[in-house]
């Protein structure tokens, strides 16, 4: 079942329900600044989706990418 305010979102053929799976597939995707760094335009268009999603839900787990800096990584 779908978090109060979640749109589930596909990435890679998956179907993500909620925040807690968006910031494992996030983290998955790109641990940290390094990895974030490596990856092309193209890689970050295919997961912006799921980032978006997670952004207007604003979870603890957006937070915590925030205050980690990954998003702010992301973004660049």
């Amino acid at each position: 079942m779908s978090e109060q305010g979640f749109h589930s979102v596909n990435y890679q053929d998956i179907s993500i329900t909620n925040a807690k799976s968006v910031y494992y597939t996030l983290m998955e995707w790109a641990s940290d600044e390094a990895h974030i760094q490596k990856k092309t335009s193209v890689e970050k268009a295919q997961i912006k989706s799921v980032v978006e999603e997670l952004k207007q839900v604003k979870s603890p787990y957006y937070e915590r990418l925030v205050n980690d800096g990954w998003l702010h990584t992301y973004e660049k």
